[in-house]
């Protein structure tokens, strides 16, 4: 049984959608009129954030944008996230680029990435998006609150659980592939005026 990660022959993988959930956040932004996004994660490190990052440039091809060719790297804690966009905003603000919003691969990242901006002068959403992913239970009490991505994790968890226990009890051999939905949670920090509207 593998839990959030790549298909395997042979074996049972539970799923979530993050590529197509992904193209959604990004084409929500865009519909704000926000051009310059920034990719901050490690696609590298991650295959869900692997499949964040497909997602987010397939959002700029399918939008005729620019598509971003690499990442703002990041490892996925507060403190990372808020050093890699500390960086990140001293170079751009000293050419006048500054990013119009950021896609952090995880809320962690995101709430250090609004940190640095603060720190530095920046005013989301005002001057910059900021979004995140999971919807951990501190996204909607930080300040401005994280538009994010909710996982069901719940829902992960019962589906591997009930796919194990069917291999068990019933000898299944043939194996399972699930993709579980996520919802996209609209908070204040991409510039709506809501307070945790979510859009399935």
């Amino acid at each position: 049984m593998l839990l959030a990660r790549p298909a395997v022959d042979g074996v049972d993988t539970v799923l979530t959608d993050n590529r197509n959930s992904a193209a959604q956040l990004v084409q929500h932004l865009f519909g704000h009129g926000r051009e310059d996004l920034v990719f901050v994660g490690d696609p590298d490190a991650s295959p869900d954030a692997s499949e964040r990052w497909a997602g987010f440039r397939e959002a700029h091809r399918g939008a005729r944008r620019p598509v971003p060719r690499s990442p703002l790297v990041s490892d996925f804690t507060e403190r990372g996230g808020h050093a890699a966009v500390r960086s990140l905003l001293a170079v751009r603000l000293e050419r006048d680029t500054r990013p119009a919003g950021l896609v952090c691969a995880n809320d962690e990242i995101a709430i250090g990435a609004l940190r640095a901006a603060h720190e530095i002068g920046v005013t989301v959403p005002g001057q910059m998006t900021v979004t995140g992913w999971d919807d951990i239970p501190v996204a909607g009490l930080v300040s401005p609150a994280l538009t994010t991505v909710r996982q069901p994790m719940r829902e992960l968890g019962s589906t591997a659980a009930a796919l194990l226990a069917e291999r068990i009890s019933a000898g299944r051999r043939s194996p399972r592939h699930v993709l579980l939905p996520t919802s996209l949670v609209v908070r204040a920090s991409c510039g709506c005026q809501v307070n945790g509207g979510e859009i399935p």
